[in-house]
């Protein structure tokens, strides 16, 4: 009877030892950070809103940034209104439009991988007469 005993609690540990491996302690959470970098320059999310009522061009960002989401809301859509959302640099690439025939509704766009804004981002309006637009962007600098 005791060595009866004594295999079942041999074969337990063993089972232990052989199954049960890791830390039990699930009561701590486990967070992943994940950080972006540009060489070994660690960079950080900035995050800017633009109210544009106005035919002009706005530039929420003057420097080289990675662009990771971008929302734009269209509360009043002017006669003829244009808009583009375009990089800095000197002959600009255009990451968004909307032309002539803008309409009153919201646009999100998020990427899987930041966009490099080279120089940094104009927001370009134009038309006849002016609409009401916000512009919310998130990007890395």
């Amino acid at each position: 009877m005791i060595l009866r005993r004594w295999i079942v609690c041999f074969v337990f540990v063993l089972w232990l030892m052989l199954f049960a491996r890791g830390d039990t302690n699930v009561s701590a959470p486990y967070y992943l950070s994940v950080q972006k970098r540009t060489g070994t320059t660690v960079m950080s999310p900035q995050y800017f809103v633009s109210h544009i009522t106005a035919k002009t061009t706005t530039t929420p960002v003057a420097s080289t940034c990675y662009l990771s989401s971008l929302a734009v809301s269209v509360t009043s859509a002017g006669s003829s209104q244009t808009l583009v959302i375009r990089d800095k640099q000197a002959t600009p690439s255009t990451l968004y439009t909307a032309g002539a025939a803008i309409v009153v509704g919201n646009t999100y766009i998020s990427f899987s991988e930041p966009v490099i804004m080279t120089s940094g981002i104009d927001i370009v309006t134009g038309g006849t007469t002016a609409g009401t637009q916000d512009v919310f962007i998130t990007c890395w600098q």
